[in-house]
């Protein structure tokens, strides 16, 4: 995985760095910035903080409500036999019809818990905190490996860009060396093996040139 950044950042500082000047903390905030692996990390931190509230919520008390309402179209009747009370001017054998109740009903209850004890409280917790920390040590991990990849990608990037202008810088030699033998050889000054020298000197140069910008 490191290998694969760094030749990504390789590339892309190498850009940058012929294009315009940049220092290696701007490089390492431009990588760091808006990494999804950071923000997979960073959100997963997050989720198992949010664990802790969930914990601590099971704490609270626990409120429960019911309700009931009901309407009674027909109430029950029943038979009373007035008559065995002794009453003046009642027969004995005489009944009379009652409805017992009301027509509408209404419930509330309302119920309350409060949890008092949890053996599994405490390894609850303990694995929770756990998880936090390990998220947390691979965020870690995960940032130390990108600066250090982008570190090594831009030191490379700063050595290629002088080894580049180093390369230039000899083939411009070599060129004007073969120039100066070319003028010497028509003075009679230079021999041709040396002009031939030279010019082998300009063609290793160009290769040399050529293999630092690949």
């Amino acid at each position: 995985m490191l290998r694969s950044i760094s030749v990504l950042l390789l590339s892309v500082l190498s850009a940058a760095t012929y294009a315009q000047t940049i220092t290696l903390d701007e490089a390492i905030a431009q990588g760091l910035r808006n990494r999804p692996e950071l923000k997979a990390q960073e959100v997963q931190i997050r989720i198992a903080e949010g664990e802790k509230d969930k914990l601590r919520a099971q704490w609270l008390p626990q409120l429960s409500a019911s309700a009931d309402l009901r309407w009674n179209t027909e109430l029950q009747t029943s038979v009373l036999p007035i008559g065995q009370f002794g009453l003046p001017g009642v027969p004995s054998d005489a009944t009379q019809e009652i409805q017992i109740g009301v027509p509408f009903n209404n419930a509330l209850g309302v119920q309350a818990e409060q949890k008092i004890y949890d053996a599994n409280r405490r390894i609850d917790r303990q694995i929770n905190a756990a998880q936090v920390e390990s998220r947390q040590i691979a965020l870690s991990q995960e940032t130390r490996d990108i600066r250090f990849a982008i570190t090594e990608a831009y030191y490379a990037a700063v050595f290629n860009r002088e080894k580049r202008e180093l390369a230039r810088q000899a083939l411009d030699r070599a060129q004007l060396n073969l120039r100066t033998a070319e003028n010497q050889l028509q003075a009679g000054a230079a021999l041709p093996n040396d002009v031939d020298r030279l010019a082998l000197d300009v063609s290793n140069a160009q290769l040399s040139l050529k293999k630092v910008e690949q």
